[in-house]
């Protein structure tokens, strides 16, 4: 059985439709949500977003992947919204580009006496891009 789902960022909304199941990183794991969820808001995490459809345009299978940093999604009355600060395709990453962030990341890693939260930032931004090369294509 089909449910709604909305897909947004900053950017506006990435994903709108029908959808047959959803999986999206949550803070600590994956969280699957199939039709009639019991109502919940959870954070999420980074990583990647897999929403099943039947079939159609830009997807393998009926299956679109994205990568999310972070956000919430909501569940109520048989609706999925998410809410993600970055949604990236994961259908146009290849591991080529998201290996040259992470090398460039790398490059510009900041000194060990530079302030904490200025290390831990950059710490942060290091391991989402590890989690992009994992998830990218050949």
């Amino acid at each position: 059985m089909a449910f709604q789902c909305v897909v947004a960022s900053p950017d506006g909304v990435v994903f709108k439709g029908d959808v047959r199941s959803v999986v999206v990183p949550a803070a600590d794991g994956e969280l699957g949500i199939l039709s009639r969820h019991a109502p919940l808001i959870a954070q999420l995490g980074s990583g990647e977003m897999r929403i099943r459809r039947d079939s159609g345009p830009g997807s393998e299978g009926g299956v679109l992947r994205f990568f999310l940093e972070g956000g919430f999604v909501q569940v109520l009355k048989n609706r999925v919204g998410i809410v993600s600060a970055s949604v990236e395709s994961l259908d146009g990453l290849t591991r080529k580009a998201a290996e040259e962030r992470l090398a460039a990341l790398d490059a510009s890693r900041p000194e060990a006496l530079a302030p904490l939260e200025e290390r831990r930032k950059h710490e942060d931004l290091v391991r989402v891009a590890k989690l992009r090369v994992r998830r990218a294509r050949g």
